[in-house]
């Protein structure tokens, strides 16, 4: 049986002057995250590859900057769309 990945495309603004670096955590149940990204400041956009097409994945960035760490901004939840087919 063929599996079939797919990839989700995150956008956001950055309003933050002073940020480090963006991260990114994903999970599949909104309890257990991990970080699948830690991206250089002024980033805009992350795609996430190589997920399975059934499952709902979740999304969370937050900025690293100097002084502290941002606020949690939640994506909402995503379904890969389907870049590859075996």
């Amino acid at each position: 049986m063929p599996v079939h990945t797919g990839s989700i495309r995150l956008t956001w603004v950055d309003n933050n002057i002073n940020e480090n670096s963006f991260v990114i955590e994903r999970s599949i149940d909104q309890i257990n995250w991990i970080e699948i990204a830690s991206l250089p400041p002024n980033t805009l956009s992350y795609t996430d590859t190589n997920l399975n097409n059934n499952i709902v994945y979740y999304y969370r960035i937050y900025t690293i900057s100097p002084t502290c760490q941002s606020e949690m901004i939640y994506a909402s939840s995503c379904i890969p769309s389907e870049i590859n087919e075996i």
